[in-house]
C-alpha cells in the first residue's frame, strides 16, 4: 500500500468514525431539543397533557425531516467533495454545532 492509499484509507476511516459519532450526538441533541421545545411550549402556552402528546409528535416529525434533509445533503456533497474535504466539512459543522450549544448553555445560565 503506497502513501496515498494509506492516507486515503485513514481519511475515510476517520470520516466514518466522525460521522458515526456525530450522528449519535446529533440524534441525542435532537431528542433533547424536541423535549426542550415541547416543555417550553407547555409552559408558555399552558398546554394540556393531550396537547403535549400531539405537539410532541409534530415536533419530532419536523426534526426527523430535518435529519433526513441533512443526510441527503451529505450524500450529495459526498458525490462532489473528496474524502478529505468531506471530513473537513463534517469537522467544521460539528464545531459550529458545539459553538451553538455553548451559546445556548450560557444563555440558560444567565437567566
Amino acid at each position: 500500500m503506497n502513501k496515498k492509499q494509506a492516507l486515503a484509507a485513514l481519511v475515510i476511516f476517520s470520516f466514518l468514525a466522525a460521522s458515526a459519532s456525530a450522528k449519535s450526538k446529533q440524534e441525542l441533541l435532537q431528542q433533547l431539543n424536541a423535549g426542550d421545545i415541547v416543555a417550553k411550549m407547555k409552559t408558555q402556552l399552558e398546554l394540556t397533557d393531550q396537547q403535549v402528546d400531539e405537539v410532541k409528535k409534530i415536533v419530532e416529525d419536523r426534526l426527523a425531516k430535518e435529519k433526513q434533509l441533512d443526510l441527503e445533503e451529505k450524500k450529495q456533497l459526498s458525490r462532489v467533495l473528496t474524502g478529505e474535504q468531506m471530513y473537513t466539512w463534517n469537522f467544521l459543522q460539528n464545531e459550529v454545532a458545539q459553538e451553538k450549544e455553548k451559546k445556548k448553555g450560557s444563555k440558560k445560565k444567565g437567566l
